[in-house]
């Protein structure tokens, strides 16, 4: 029978993790993260004429293209690259993620460039949103 404490021991992880989790660093990332998967997971369902494996991998390839967007701002913010490398850098990306992302969700031409600009939007404010919180 295992000890009264193992309970303990577990919760006890489980509320550290959590605390990790949302810790200074990473509420950024994670707030912005959420606030884009809770988008993707509305758009699932109005994808019209697509069976449900091909919804899944619509989410899931525009899950990945913007965490390599996320990925390549927190890079450039943790290696403390030149600011105006690392700004140039984020808004390149940005402009390829978003309209790569308007693109698969079947954005016309008028999608592609609001993804365009979006993505510019976000990657020269990388900086800031980056190290807020």
């Amino acid at each position: 029978m295992p000890p009264a404490s193992e309970p303990q021991r577990s919760s006890s992880r489980i509320a550290h993790a959590a605390r990790w989790l949302v810790s200074g660093e990473w509420r950024p990332a994670l707030a912005v993260g959420l606030v884009f998967v809770a988008y993707m997971f509305t758009q699932v369902g109005s994808i019209s004429g697509l069976a449900s494996e091909s919804k899944l991998i619509t989410v899931v390839a525009c899950l990945l293209i913007f965490g390599v967007f996320l990925g390549v701002v927190f890079v450039t913010e943790i290696k403390e690259v030149k600011e105006s490398v690392a700004t140039r850098r984020c808004v390149i990306t940005g402009c390829i993620a978003c309209s790569a992302i308007a693109f698969i969700l079947g954005g016309g031409t008028e999608g592609i460039g609001l993804g365009f600009l979006v993505g510019a939007f976000l990657g020269y404010t990388a900086p800031w949103w980056s190290r807020a919180i």
